[in-house]
């Protein structure tokens, strides 16, 4: 994959660290999905073993990265 930087765009908002635990909204992953939009991953849970598995937040962008919407990935399968 080859990306381009441009301007910054936020995708998704954590609450202020004092209001959570450390650990959700850390280790970012960019990729493609099989249809040729942008996806971004990132870790959801708290910093302990029993939160390793949760499910990542996940976010989509159908323009190259210019916006963003969240993306729900039991009503949409990442596929193989």
């Amino acid at each position: 994959m080859k990306i381009k930087v441009g301007e910054e765009k936020i995708i998704v908002f954590s609450p202020k660290m004092e209001q959570m635990m450390w650990g959700p909204y850390e280790f970012p992953e960019i990729g493609r999905m099989p249809d040729g939009r942008l996806i971004v991953k990132w870790h959801l849970g708290e910093d302990t073993l029993a939160d390793l598995c949760k499910v990542p937040g996940y976010a989509v962008s159908d323009d190259e990265g210019e916006t963003w919407k969240s993306l729900d990935i039991s009503k949409e399968p990442l596929g193989e």
